[in-house]
């Protein structure tokens, strides 16, 4: 689980999202401390390239929405700025939307966890 964490936080930085893997790791600490993802359902609002979203998943998350209406026009979307992560198995339960949060519809699916952020 380190190691896939390590790499995770690597490839973050080294495309630029964040600063250092320090400042990453301090971040993702201070705003989630406390909070288990173990098998929880987590919806991503305006996640842009899903840093979050992944986040949650590697640290036991059952599934993760991130909904963004540019995901596909984006610099940062999935596609471009984290490729290496598209065909990753453990990571196969992120899934982008390229919605307004207005118009996004999650029919009858409830969330654990909602996360806003810019």
């Amino acid at each position: 689980m380190r190691n896939r964490h390590e790499t995770f936080y690597k490839m973050v930085v080294d495309k630029g999202m964040f600063p250092s893997v320090n400042s990453l790791k301090f971040y993702t600490k201070m705003i989630f401390k406390n909070f288990s993802f173990e098998n929880k359902s987590i919806l991503d609002i305006g996640g842009g390239s899903g840093i979050l979203s992944y986040y949650a998943v590697l640290n036991g998350a059952s599934r993760a929405v991130c909904v963004d209406p540019f995901v596909d026009r984006s610099s940062l979307s999935k596609g471009r700025m984290l490729p290496e992560l598209n065909g990753v198995p453990e990571l196969s339960n992120v899934e982008f939307m390229s919605v307004t949060f207005n118009s996004f519809d999650p029919g009858d699916e409830l969330f654990d966890m909602i996360l806003l952020h810019n």
